[in-house]
């Protein structure tokens, strides 16, 4: 969770405002996995400076064109849908919908200045990069508030349900279990399918999770810090040993007072509950605890040295000189001033 929260985070830390209308219609329609943030909330919440200050750092892990205007972010929904074949060189679908305020032409500019080709798709122009990293997806800018970044199959998947009015369909398991998460967390990720199948380069926390076969995760940073996880796994051995494992590490940290006494009295604050085959976490720090491991972990987290410039040392000028030719006594040089 950590993980995934600090990739995707920082795409939408300096938002100011919230619009999330229509940002479900987006999703993908075969989607087993989801992750939402509510930026507003969580910019606006005792906590956010610190949340800001900790992850500005980090970026996101697709290259993709205008991703200098993140800062006019208000909300990401990220949603994916496993291979189709056991090929583990293949890539899962992703879809990600941001909503927030661009000035769409500028944004145009800039995606055609990276280099990015122009494609139509019905009447959508889809922008797509060549960079090898990314030139799989696309992007689209469907109006002021709404921008589109996808693998291409699923962005043309996307905006062919939107050009022909497709509604979403809000029965769904995970799209009406993403809605009530919403409405509880600012930051929150569900898995209704083992995790192997969205693992990607482009998706890396997944790989930490091969014995993971569902995920229900939040995040609410309104009052205090609340966190919430529940994993399902094979069986109930492995739930439980991954109960053990989990506490043991809280334990371990809570313990270590010399290195990082703001950890102490966590482990008092951690419930871990065995149902089953799934394990059930959850702690909840009030305010000022919170603050305290986000500062203490700024001041662990490295930070980037800014860049020096150093001027480069003018070449000394070279001798200017006028040469004649032809002369009896031969050639001669004669010193040439630069008129001033």
């Amino acid at each position: 969770m950590i993980a995934l929260f600090a990739i995707l985070a920082p795409a939408t830390m300096w938002a100011q405002a919230q619009s999330s209308a229509g940002i479900w219609q987006y999703a993908h329609p075969d989607a087993k996995a989801m992750v939402g943030i509510d930026v507003a909330r969580i910019r606006n919440s005792p906590i956010g400076d610190q949340v800001h200050t900790q992850l500005k750092d980090f970026t996101l892990p697709l290259d993709v064109p205008g991703m200098e205007f993140l800062s006019s972010i208000d909300r990401l929904l990220l949603s994916s849908a496993p291979r189709k074949t056991e090929d583990p060189n293949e890539e899962p679908s992703l879809m990600i919908a941001i909503k927030g305020h661009f000035d769409t032409a500028k944004l145009r500019e800039a995606i055609l200045k990276s280099g990015a080709k122009p494609q139509k798709f019905d009447s959508f122009t889809v922008y797509r990069p060549q960079d090898k990293s990314s030139n799989e997806f696309g992007l689209t800018v469907i109006d002021k508030e709404t921008l589109l970044i996808g693998d291409a199959n699923s962005l043309f998947q996307v905006l062919a349900r939107t050009k022909h009015g497709v509604s979403t369909d809000n029965t769904a398991p995970i799209l009406a279990r993403a809605r009530q998460m919403d409405s509880e967390y600012d930051f929150w990720a569900i898995l209704t399918s083992p995790a192997s199948g969205i693992a990607s380069s482009h998706i890396p926390f997944a790989d930490a999770l091969q014995m993971v076969q569902g995920l229900q995760a939040g995040l609410s940073l309104r009052g205090g810090l609340v966190f919430d996880l529940a994993l399902d796994t094979p069986s109930e051995d492995a739930a439980k040993e991954m109960s053990k494992q989990f506490t043991k590490l809280v334990r371990l940290a809570a313990k270590d007072k010399e290195r990082h006494p703001e950890f102490a009295g966590l482990d008092k604050k951690l419930k871990v509950v065995v149902d089953d085959s799934s394990v059930h976490v959850s702690i909840r720090v009030d305010t000022q605890q919170a603050l305290t491991l986000f500062k203490a972990f700024e001041q662990t987290t490295p930070k980037k040295q800014p860049v020096q410039v150093v001027a480069a040392k003018p070449e000394p000028p070279q001798k200017q000189v006028i040469r004649i030719e032809g002369l009896d006594e031969g050639p001669r040089e004669i010193p040439f001033k630069q008129p001033k």
